[in-house]
């Protein structure tokens, strides 16, 4: 509006800014546009010589600075001090800007500002390699040198005084200084330029890396030399305790021409070479974990300690052979390294390399003499390590230089290289062993074979081939468990089925009364247990004390006895688990080999009371379909219905199928309560309801006298209360100690409650069926 009414569009405020600087300024892009397009003056600068341009450049307004040079700002404009919008950009880290004012033309060549700087040393000073970067895509490669020596020639011949080192060494704010970058770039005119203007060339960077780091890492040699004679402190210690010569060896992202490159550089110039980083790790140790053997080789012949280990105890010999590096390993054992030292934990080179599995490094270590027989701080050896990770090259050079092929492979347990073999399957080695003689029977610390520890890790073929090879296959452990059991209670159905098809005993039962189906059951093996359900059945396995059959207690009143056999220490068989699972196939199964209905746990539970209590519908019409006894109680006088009642958790249909089945409703717990009082107690109005259907005897009495109404009343659950009194419940009978439902509710203030029994004709006056007392008198008397 202003606009229209022809205001002054390049009026300026006292400090010379007009209406565009400060559009500009605050990145209204919008405002910017209307302005020039009404006519404001692009070039009008402030009092300090900002124009649109350079204000927008340097606050990074890229579309702002895209806009302003498409309609003609001037892109060689300069503040007093001689910068230009470019030089401005490039110190403040506008890479947007600056990628827009080189593709305007703006002149890379211009020095100004900043100690008068052009744009690609003020680049390196501001410590930005992408802008470095940038800059350099527009500088042609033949002119490069000539603006290297121009740019050098200008920072040491134009100004009339060089420098100061504080300038030069001055940190950016990420903690980089323009000659650690230079170096990084590789640009040696521009790391002399530097060099001769600052004796301080040892900053490092945020990391602690070091102009001189910096240049080994990247295979400048040319620029270490130059730093190394300039004074460049050779040891001096970065981030972690690294050297020069340290990082060099251990960084990876380094390539091995490199690297060597470097490390003959630093040898050349005196790096001591056996200083440690903070993890103890040295030049060495790093070559070696690279596998770079040329650097390796150069740092043992120049003197490198061959036998220096870092802070647990790593010696470059453990290391190498731990990679299988047999050259580095037959050259340090030539040069003298230990071949019996050991790191922290007790380990020897001899040790890795059995690990790794090379055994052309355990042939070199055996030559020279390695003890085979050491064993490490957990008791492991050699031999032990070889057949644990299945290297069976490395075993049986053992075994051809005369170990002991039944030795101990592992103190802690007493396994033997077989043992240890079969605990991880490795079929092809195990077969070896046998070649080799390897006793198949003998028992661990702990009484194992290897067939038992072959089952335990689900090794089929390893199994089959200690049975082919003589093994004991019904060897018991100390509780009498054997290979077949181990494989039932860990679930290896095709090992189960290949040692009872190998003729195994499945006769088991452990020193609680467990067998080996409850213990596929009890850890959720269904596939097992359903195998041995079924083979319970098979013809010639009648007898084979699977659990399947239970005889137990009979009747809550009978005096406690000693659960049979086949029934573990709380009593329950397979049946019983199963029921409890809903393990239906497999409750079946049992069923159909001989497992009894009605057994009973020591708790006097049935089948079908476990099965209720696992909330298990389809196990409980399996039970009924075969036969089992809806009313039998347990010890504490609860049947199915009764326990179903107590915690339904939304198993009503399992309530309406017993009751549908003739469950009896009005079955008593031993102080009285039927499970009509026990849903009233809690206020499950749907499972009352279903009892009353079915006949529940409503006014059946506790031996209190609480009847199911007393309860629902005393508890304030209404709907129930209401139910119970349109099905005809008594509404003044009282208890033994003189209270009827409507006193209950007064007492307990169940407001609803009283209403309700006073719509269904409870008299405040009438005398108590038992008592003589009215509610009226029953109340003042409690109160």
């Amino acid at each position: 509006m202003l606009l229209d009414k022809n205001a002054d569009i390049n009026k300026q405020l006292p400090d010379g800014a007009t209406a565009l600087n400060i559009a500009c300024e605050h990145g209204h892009f919008g405002s910017v546009v209307a302005l020039v397009n009404f006519g404001a003056d692009v070039e009008v600068a402030d009092d300090e010589g900002y124009t649109p341009l350079i204000t927008a450049a340097q606050l990074g307004f890229s579309d702002i600075v895209q806009f302003l040079v498409n309609r003609g700002a001037n892109v060689h404009a300069r503040l007093p001090s001689g910068s230009t919008a470019l030089i401005t950009a490039v110190w403040y880290k506008r890479l947007e800007a600056v990628r827009i004012l080189l593709d305007n033309g703006a002149d890379i060549n211009v020095c100004g500002g900043f100690h008068k700087w052009p744009p690609l040393t003020v680049a390196y000073f501001s410590g930005y390699p992408d802008i470095v970067q940038l800059i350099y895509n527009h500088v042609s490669p033949v002119q490069e040198e000539d603006d290297d020596r121009v740019e050098s020639k200008r920072l040491l011949v134009e100004q009339d005084t060089v420098l100061p080192s504080e300038i030069i060494d001055q940190k950016r704010r990420n903690g980089d200084t323009a000659l650690r970058i230079a170096c990084e770039q590789g640009k040696l005119k521009l790391v002399e330029t530097l060099l001769q203007s600052t004796e301080v060339i040892n900053l490092p960077n945020e990391n602690g890396i070091t102009p001189l780091t910096t240049a080994a890492l990247r295979g400048h040699t040319d620029i270490m030399k130059l730093l190394l004679e300039k004074g460049a402190d050779i040891n001096r210690k970065g981030g972690n305790g690294n050297t020069a010569l340290v990082l060099v060896c251990h960084e990876i992202t380094v390539s091995a021409d490199n690297v060597l490159r470097a490390v003959k550089v630093l040898v050349e110039y005196g790096a001591e070479l056996d200083l440690d980083n903070a993890d103890g790790d040295t030049a060495l140790l790093g070559a070696a974990r690279n596998g770079n053997f040329d650097v390796a080789a150069l740092l043992v012949n120049s003197g490198a300690s061959i036998d220096r280990a870092d802070n647990i105890g790593v010696t470059p010999l453990m290391v190498a052979a731990a990679k299988g590096l047999s050259e580095l390993v037959a050259f340090l054992l030539e040069r003298g390294a230990s071949v019996d030292v050991e790191d922290s934990d007790g380990w020897s080179g001899l040790m890795y390399a059995a690990r790794r599995g090379s055994a052309r490094v355990t042939e070199l270590l055996l030559e020279k003499g390695a003890n085979a027989d050491k064993a490490a701080i957990d008791r492991s050896n050699a031999l032990g390590l070889a057949c644990t990770n299945g290297h069976a090259s490395v075993v049986e050079t053992r075994l051809r230089r005369g170990a002991a092929v039944d030795a101990v492979a592992d103190a802690e347990t007493g396994y033997t290289p077989l043992m240890m073999t079969a605990v991880t399957g490795h079929s092809e080695l195990v077969q070896m062993l046998i070649k080799y003689g390897a006793s198949v029977d003998l028992t661990s610390s702990d009484g194992c074979t290897a067939l038992i520890l072959a089952t335990g890790n689900d090794s089929v073929d390893v199994v089959a081939l200690l049975l082919e090879n003589g093994a004991n296959i019904d060897h018991q452990l100390w509780d009498g468990g054997s290979a077949f059991v181990v494989a039932c209670l860990q679930g290896k159905l095709n090992v189960v089925k290949l040692l009872v098809e190998s003729g195994a005993s499945t006769s088991f039962v452990d020193p609680n009364g467990y067998t080996a189906l409850d213990g596929a059951l009890q850890r959720g093996h269904t596939e097992v247990a359903s195998y041995l359900a079924q083979l319970s059945s098979r013809s010639g396995f009648q007898d084979s004390k699977l659990n399947v059959t239970n005889v137990g207690i009979k009747d809550a009143n009978e005096p406690e006895s000693q659960p049979e056999p086949n029934n573990n220490e709380e009593g329950r068989n397979a049946l019983q688990i199963a029921c409890k699972a809903g393990q239906v196939d497999i409750a079946l199964s049992l069923l159909q080999s001989g497992a009894e209905v009605d057994s009973r746990d020591e708790e006097g539970n049935t089948p079908l009371i476990a099965a209720v209590q696992g909330g298990h519908i389809d196990a409980v019409k399996l039970l009924l379909e075969n036969g089992s006894p809806l009313d039998c109680v347990n010890r504490k006088g609860v049947n199915a219905l009764i326990q179903v009642c107590a915690f339904l958790n939304g198993h009503i249909d399992i309530a309406k199928l017993l009751l549908e089945n003739g469950a009896d409703a009005d079955i008593q717990m031993p102080k009285g309560d039927t499970a009509l009082a026990v849903v009233c107690q809690a206020g499950d109005v749907e499972a009352a309801q279903i009892l009353v259907q079915h006949g529940a005897t409503l006014d059946l009495a506790r031996e209190e006298g609480y009847t199911p109404l007393m309860w629902a009343c005393n508890n304030d659950h209404v709907a129930v209360a209401e139910l119970l009194l349109e099905s005809g419940a008594s509404i003044d009978r009282a208890n033994t100690f003189g209270s009827n439902s409507l006193v209950l509710a007064v007492v307990k203030g169940h407001v609803d409650i009283v209403k309700l029994l006073r719509k269904h004709g409870a008299d405040i006056g009438k005398p108590l069926m038992n008592g003589g007392t009215t509610p009226n008198q029953r109340c003042a008397n409690l109160h």
